[in-house]
């Protein structure tokens, strides 16, 4: 796991129509000062590839106070924050996550952000006995193997820590073709069965468009 003192979410947002555009600005602008910031280890800014007007953040800090104190009072915050009620729908959701298996050193190879043009999130839930630890195991023993091919931006899976049932698989690729090349080799083959086959309650796939790094 992750060191324990520090934070990562993953948070849902939903925006007007009609605010989208001048909303998903003013965000840009917190995550380029967002990570500036000392506490701050990653963040990274996501529209959903289908569904309209559906943002998520991804953000990793030193410490809960270095978001909820440091960050909360930087002007680029405080103005994002003050566009909430007439841009949002009020709809959000927000997962804390903590590492399964981390990769050593933490991938942020484009100055704290995942990067890559093609990135999706697996949101995976089940309450069969067994089937959470098997794919720890399993996505423990296929990391390493998918983190080293060609294209591979970051690969990282979550458990929620208000859901245990639940996993998060995040993954960043240079391009849709180094994606679909990783997860077909040999070394991938049993995640990828377990994916697929497992007796999953939910499976959400998102398409993830990198917002964070085109202003």
């Amino acid at each position: 796991m992750n060191n324990t003192n520090d934070l990562r979410l993953l948070v849902t947002l939903h925006v007007k129509p009609e605010q989208f555009n001048s909303y998903l600005k003013a965000m840009q602008a917190e995550v380029a000062g967002a990570r500036s910031e000392a506490g701050n280890l990653g963040f990274d800014l996501f529209e959903d590839a289908v569904q309209p007007n559906t943002i998520y953040l991804f953000e990793h800090w030193v410490s809960r106070a270095a978001l909820e104190q440091d960050h909360a009072d930087q002007p680029y915050y405080i103005y994002v924050r003050g566009l909430e009620a007439q841009a949002l729908t009020g709809e959000f959701e927000e997962r804390v996550l903590q590492e399964i298996h981390p990769h050593q050193p933490q991938m942020q190879p484009n100055g704290k952000s995942m990067g890559g043009t093609s990135a999706q999130a697996l949101i995976l839930q089940t309450a069969e006995a067994g089937v959470i630890e098997k794919l720890d195991s399993t996505f423990a023993q296929a990391a390493a193997a998918l983190r080293s091919a060609a294209g591979c931006c970051g690969l990282l899976l979550f458990s929620n820590e208000t859901n245990p049932q639940e996993r998060v698989l995040i993954d960043a690729w240079d391009n849709a073709a180094a994606r679909e090349a990783a997860w077909s080799q040999e070394g991938a083959r049993n995640l990828t069965n377990l994916l697929a086959s497992a007796p999953w309650s939910k499976k959400t796939t998102i398409g993830l468009i990198d917002r964070g790094n085109d202003y």
